[in-house]
């Protein structure tokens, strides 16, 4: 982004890397970075090991925010739409923060809570087939491979297992 590359690892560190390989800035955080940065808007989200999610200018890696809505690790990386930044847990719950303040909106649990790995899947609606707006995620229990959310009432719309 911008001529620099942004890493995170298990140093608890993101990492601000130019092109020729030199780390030009960092930013501390909480845990280990499993995760890819997502950049939207001039803002990078990543998500960390401890359940913290982080919004920072990608220009020297200062914060905007940080907030830590889950009681486990954060895998995946975030899905960040207009208004959400969405992430998925080792809790077994879908958190929808507000992008500008990081503050929780909503929450939804899937069945069984188990745990969350993958990245999201988002569907944009399909108002001449009647489809909503969905997100899905998928989860080691096999019952519940995937869980798709209703993006407006942030219910779960369907699941899907073996």
């Amino acid at each position: 982004y911008n001529d620099f590359l942004y890493v995170g690892g298990y140093s608890h560190n993101m990492y601000q890397i130019s092109l020729s390989g030199e780390i030009v800035t960092e930013y501390q955080g909480e845990n280990w970075v499993w995760g890819t940065p997502v950049i939207k808007d001039n803002i990078l989200y990543y998500t960390d090991l401890g359940g913290y999610v982080y919004a920072l200018n990608p220009d020297g890696l200062t914060e905007i925010w940080s907030e830590r809505p889950a009681s486990r690790g954060i895998r995946p990386s975030p899905l960040v739409t207009d208004d959400y930044v969405i992430v998925s847990s080792r809790d077994g719950v879908v958190y929808w923060l507000d992008s500008e303040t990081g503050q929780t909106i909503q929450q939804a649990e899937v069945d069984g809570r188990p745990e969350l790995l993958s990245d999201i899947l988002y569907l944009p609606a399909d108002e001449e087939l009647g489809h909503p707006e969905l997100i899905l995620v998928a989860s080691a229990d096999t019952g519940r491979l995937v869980t798709a959310f209703n993006m407006e009432t942030f219910s779960p719309q369907w699941v899907y297992g073996r």
